[in-house]
């Protein structure tokens, strides 16, 4: 029996004032890229959130019953069937352009064909747009795959990358501060922000490992975190960055916006891929230089946090240029998310002579540390490997790792170190939200009465977890040296 002539009389009921789908209810393929449908019955995932058997068979049934028709109707279609499904299988070429690794270095060229696939890809959602309520499709492309919803999203977005690629510039010659840059590639993001009357007031820079950091003037936003834009002169480029006062942490961060969303544009403070509390710190000149245009924020308060766009690709290098240091695996992960925090512990010869720091500093009172706090810093050498940890303590005698740092590591063009060493509780915050405590450290927690009540509710209150630290041989032995005792 030939294609199209098999008994499927169910499979053409559809919605009403719909009409059977076909090859020609689509536009033509531009060159790279196919169209075909397919299906299978998808059986039980294992986590689902159904409890009740008979309930989540009835709703399988209806699943199964709905691919079924599916394949009479692709096969009635004519349509070219694939293994997996039921998808639309999209193919756009090696350089699809949904990717950042996709969108670095197209050429002229492949950018106007790349519009021109984007193009088509509208007008097939827009042709399947009206048959959605009576099949599933899943967009597929290479490897990768999302769902029919998100499919005008990724479009846009990938519209958005390709307006960033073309509006970036390279300009003979551009003043900055009291430095003069020459022959300097000036992407999209960096040209916007640089026009602003706030973030492109350069207050003070920085040399730091070849490269040249440029501070603006810091300004509030309207949840009152104070932010700050950063410029990087690096490799014949001048890439704008993000940096925020972090509430929890009272600290100086980059925002790493390596991620953004495909469902939103809305945005929040990312904190890079490995180490929640440590990775994202800013190196420490650089962290001094923000830390000195504090009291010269503008008085305007900006109502949004002006987030970098992660679809950027020019501006968006983080995860290129930032990496998991596993050079210590006995305590890189060291973990006590869930396990009984009292079963864990570092190596013995883990440890730091804290007789002579080579830099001490105070650090002004703050909504977290009223009085304030006293930074010590100690070089020492773990296994061949050098590090450089600042130890803090305050009026009340809680003492926290501060950082705790490989030596010798250059930075990256996020200020922030190359290579990121996770340390586990050691790079803790002293303050933390008591959601993102784990299970093993809740006997620790102390209630902090003094500070507001969080905006997003009780269960992300802040709370003290410094009596944790003080059970580690390495907060111990600190204490021991240095005299300090506990008063609160």
């Amino acid at each position: 029996m030939e294609r199209g002539q098999i008994d499927d009389s169910d499979a053409t009921t559809l919605s009403e004032g719909l009409d059977p789908l076909t090859l020609e209810s689509f536009p033509p393929c531009p060159e790279g890229c196919e169209l075909s449908l397919s299906t299978r019955v998808i059986g039980a995932p294992e986590h689902t959130l159904y409890d009740d058997g008979a309930k989540f068979s009835k709703i399988r049934e209806k699943i199964k019953s709905k691919l079924e028709k599916s394949v009479k109707f692709i096969k009635k279609a004519g349509l070219k069937e694939k293994k997996f499904g039921p998808f639309i299988s999209i193919r756009l070429g090696d350089e699809r352009g949904m990717s950042n690794s996709s969108m670095k270095n197209l050429t002229p060229a492949e950018m106007a064909s790349l519009k021109t696939k984007l193009d088509w890809l509208e007008a097939v959602r827009e042709v399947l747009y009206e048959y959605n309520g009576d099949f599933d499709f899943v967009v597929m492309s290479e490897n990768e795959h999302c769902g029919f919803s998100n499919l005008a999203q990724n479009i846009r977005d990938a519209r958005v990358r390709m307006k960033y690629k073309e509006e970036a510039r390279l300009v003979e010659e551009l003043k900055i501060g009291d430095e003069t840059l020459e022959n300097v590639f000036l992407p999209y993001q960096t040209q916007e922000r640089l026009r602003h009357p706030i973030f492109g007031n350069i207050l003070g820079s920085i040399d730091q490992d070849g490269k040249k950091f440029f501070c603006s003037q810091p300004f509030e936003v309207a949840d009152g975190r104070l932010c700050c834009h950063f410029y990087v002169h690096v490799g014949g480029k001048l890439l704008v960055r993000l940096a925020y006062k972090s509430k929890s942490h009272q600290r100086w961060r980059v925002d790493s916006a390596h991620i953004g969303s495909s469902l939103s544009d809305e945005r929040s403070y990312e904190k890079g891929r490995y180490s929640y509390t440590a990775e994202t710190i800013p190196c420490q000149k650089l962290e001094k230089l923000l830390e000195s245009v504090e009291g010269k924020k503008s008085e305007k308060v900006i109502p949004n946090t002006p987030f970098m766009d992660w679809r950027d690709v020019d501006t968006n290098t983080y995860v290129e240029e930032t990496e998991k240091d596993e050079s210590l695996p006995e305590i890189s992960g060291w973990e006590s998310s869930w396990m009984s925090f009292d079963r864990q512990h570092y190596p013995a010869d883990f440890t730091c002579d804290f007789d002579k720091p080579v830099d001490t500093r105070t650090r002004p009172p703050s909504e977290m540390f009223p009085s304030g706090f006293t930074t010590e810093d100690y070089e020492f050498t773990y296994r061949g490997v050098a590090l450089r940890v600042t130890m803090a303590h305050d009026s009340d005698g809680r003492v926290w790792v501060d950082r705790l740092e490989k030596t010798g590591v250059p930075i990256n063009s996020y200020g922030i170190k190359s290579k990121v060493l996770d340390l586990g509780i050691l790079h803790w915050k002293p303050i933390e939200y008591l959601n993102q405590v784990p299970h093993g450290l809740k006997s620790y927690i102390k209630e902090i009465d003094t500070l507001p009540a969080h905006e997003y509710g009780s269960s992300s209150r802040y709370v003290d977890i410094t009596l944790a630290f003080d059970s580690l041989p390495f907060i111990k032995k600190f204490r021991e040296q240095r005299k300090i005792q506990r008063v609160a």
